[in-house]
């Protein structure tokens, strides 16, 4: 009888580990120091931002924040995770923010207004596998796209934050 009541606890304990919603799963941090010489081809910029990633274990999608640290050349238009090294031009994987010329999936969070130093977006994303791993390989860059700059007025590459 006790042996039957162990077994039953324990499978009951085991559906709710299985079904419970993990929140408290470690995080895997990133971030990035956007400013213009990191964009191909560089470009002559004050601007400059960061931005923050966090990834919970096991999940597929990450929290963002991308902050201007000192004002961009003109008004933002788009913002975005691309896939590729330093000094390459990748796709769009991820986006962070757009407008109402440059909209995004549905979804999309609209970036904040005009080029002052503050929060231009904030939100949670989808990220595929790859998306992780070309992070976690330095294969992916953050961008920050002006109506100065369409092709991106600063960029800077997704590193893991320090253990």
């Amino acid at each position: 009888m006790r042996t039957s009541v162990l077994y039953t606890a324990l499978a009951v304990a085991f559906v709710g580990i299985a079904c419970s919603d993990d929140t408290t799963a470690p995080a895997t941090g990133f971030h990035a120091n956007l400013n213009g010489t990191q964009e191909v081809p560089a470009v002559s910029t004050a601007g400059t931002a960061t931005a923050t990633f966090a990834l919970t274990a096991g999940r597929d999608s990450a929290t963002y924040t991308v902050s201007i640290t000192a004002p961009v050349g003109a008004a933002v238009t788009q913002s975005h995770i691309h896939l590729a090294a330093v000094g390459v031009n990748g796709g769009i994987s991820v986006w962070l923010c757009g407008t109402t010329a440059f909209p995004g999936p549905a979804g999309t969070p609209t970036c904040a207004a005009g080029t002052s130093i503050g929060v231009l977006a904030t939100g949670k994303v989808a990220v595929s596998a790859a998306a992780v791993n070309a992070m976690r390989a330095f294969g992916g860059y953050a961008n920050v796209h002006t109506t100065a700059n369409s092709g991106g007025e600063i960029r800077g590459q997704i590193v893991p934050n320090a253990p």
